[in-house]
């Protein structure tokens, strides 16, 4: 533990300061208790501030202000990877489904998240699907989710973001029993931007 760090700081035991552990300083004021905590990874300073609110000796609340790319510093792992139910996306994969007319896809099964946080550097998009073993294990139909990455998906025009939602439905087969089809023969660039094509068409005639 560094010097001025004491156990009450952090409202609980704290290990002594070792060189491949974290290091801290506390610094006091009001009822805000401020801990820089700084490491130097790859010949540069990482650093981060954490704002504590105390009361009494209990820490009642906690706020971080981390950059997402120092996250590996902090406590050796990164932030977490969030899921939220993407209303947008699902809303478009019916239309999709709808306007295309795959009549294959069971859009009630066909669930839409998207994750934030993630360090994927190319994904835009992927599909999970439920396999014959957890059907049977869980007792469910089969069912697949469209997970878009928040960090590339939301950037792309509109027009990406249909033919992203394409390429994915292209993946379920026509027997929806929650395994995929690949990319040869089936989910290619030439057949996406025709079925794009005829989405555009199908709403042009439906206005």
């Amino acid at each position: 533990m560094e010097p001025r760090c004491t156990p009450e700081d952090f409202g609980r035991p704290v290990q002594p300061a070792a060189s491949n552990r974290l290091r801290c300083w506390a610094v006091k004021g009001g009822v805000w208790t401020i801990f820089v905590i700084g490491e130097k990874r790859c010949g540069r300073i990482v650093l981060a501030v954490y704002g504590v609110v105390r009361c009494g000796f209990r820490v009642c609340f906690l706020f971080g202000v981390i950059d997402r790319g120092f996250s590996e510093s902090l406590w050796g792992v990164g932030l977490p990877l969030r899921y939220v139910e993407a209303l947008d996306v699902k809303r478009l994969v019916d239309e999709v489904v709808d306007c295309l007319g795959l009549f294959h896809v069971v859009p009630q099964f066909v669930y839409c998240y998207r994750s934030v946080g993630s360090e994927s550097k190319r994904v835009i998009a992927r599909i999970h699907g439920l396999s014959r073993m957890w059907q049977e294990v869980l007792r469910k139909p089969p069912a697949y989710v469209i997970e878009v990455i928040s960090e590339r998906y939301d950037r792309l025009s509109e027009e990406e973001k249909e033919k992203t939602v394409i390429h994915e439905l292209l993946h379920i087969p026509k027997g929806f029993s929650g395994g995929f089809r690949p990319h040869k023969g089936y989910v290619e660039k030439a057949e996406v931007e025709r079925l794009h094509r005829l989405l555009v068409k199908q709403r042009s005639l439906r206005q």
